[in-house]
């Protein structure tokens, strides 16, 4: 039986490696003959096991996008506060606080 490393066959749908397996039989009384292997169910079934693994990966890219999105705006978020802070009022000796109410202080 081949062996399917990761990460390379990570995404190859378990029915394409039985395809593979069966093509690379060494034994040609074993192996699947031209005939049997174009009705073998990853070739009749193609499009619609290609679309489920599609939709796995756009799935999970979705989700790095979305982890990535949120990660952004906490950035953006915490950069902006310190700017506003650090810009803002800043308690000094010579003025009281009240001062700074509405400032951010």
């Amino acid at each position: 039986s081949f062996q399917f490393p990761s990460p390379e066959w990570d995404t190859v749908t378990p029915e394409a490696k039985n395809l593979i397996n069966q093509m690379l039989t060494i034994n040609p009384a074993k192996r699947i003959t031209a005939e049997q292997a174009l009705k073998h169910p990853w070739i009749c079934h193609r499009s619609t096991v290609a679309s489920m693994m599609h939709r796995q990966e756009t799935v999970e890219c979705l989700r790095k996008f979305n982890a990535r999105r949120k990660l952004k705006g906490a950035i953006l978020t915490t950069m902006l506060v310190s700017r506003n802070f650090s810009g803002g009022c800043e308690l000094q000796p010579s003025r009281p606080r009240e001062a700074c109410r509405g400032r951010g202080g």
